[in-house]
């Protein structure tokens, strides 16, 4: 609501803006509005508060870090994977930031966690950052040997992938050659004569060596007696 003043009395008119006003400056603000209330003409209810208590706590303590894995001076192969546990009690963590070999730092948003696997052969340091949503920071470094994969994992999974492909295609193409023959079959009323052709029943098979059949005789004729 708005108050028009008193031009008499060279009083400014004012009007509610809505404001919350919290912490110790809420005392002030309440004697300004006394004083002005006491000059408008009209007494204070006596339920209201003379006086307002109000606290705050600022958070200027940075959170706990640990890097759980990989331990200092350990060995790691083919991919570095670096994991941590923060916490902070008052603000709370807000994100987390990694730096491989002093390089520039790297959000992991709020994932304690980072994989490497692109690193050269040799002693690498990760450094790990922790902000809480105050803007305190904590900060905390390994220090391990990495020896990069004989042979890329993802290099493997492409030859995998191209093997598996190839082997589909065959099968596929095997398989339509085979059907476009038994149609060309179908479609001309027609098969192949068989490599072993079956002799017909009843027949008996001819021997190899057959012995010439004797001819018979001329028959004598018969002698008349006397």
């Amino acid at each position: 609501w708005t108050w028009g003043g008193d031009p008499a009395r060279h009083l400014d008119p004012w009007r509610d803006t809505g404001v919350a006003v919290r912490g110790p400056v809420v005392a002030d603000v309440e004697a300004a509005f006394a004083e002005a209330w006491l000059t408008a003409g009209e007494p204070l209810p006596s339920e209201s508060p003379a006086t307002a208590d109000a606290s705050m706590t600022i958070d200027t303590t940075a959170p706990t870090l640990t890097l759980t894995s990989p331990s200092s001076g350990a060995t790691l192969e083919g991919t570095a994977m670096v994991t941590w546990n923060a916490s902070d009690s008052l603000s709370g963590i807000d994100h987390y930031e990694v730096s491989v070999d002093g390089g520039a730092f790297q959000s992991t948003g709020a994932t304690p966690s980072a994989s490497f696997g692109d690193l050269g052969s040799g002693d690498h340091t990760v450094t790990v950052r922790a902000y809480d949503r105050a803007g305190n920071v904590q900060s905390a470094s390994v220090t391990f040997t990495f020896v990069p994969s004989a042979f890329p994992w993802w290099l493997i999974a492409i030859i995998v992938a191209v093997a598996a492909g190839l082997l589909l295609f065959f099968l596929w193409w095997k398989r339509r050659k085979d059907e476009e023959e038994e149609g060309g079959k179908v479609g001309s009323g027609t098969e192949e004569p068989s490599a072993h052709p079956q002799e017909t029943s009843g027949t008996e098979p001819k021997p190899e060596h057959e012995a010439p059949s004797e001819e018979p005789s001329p028959t004598e004729p018969p002698i008349s007696p006397p």
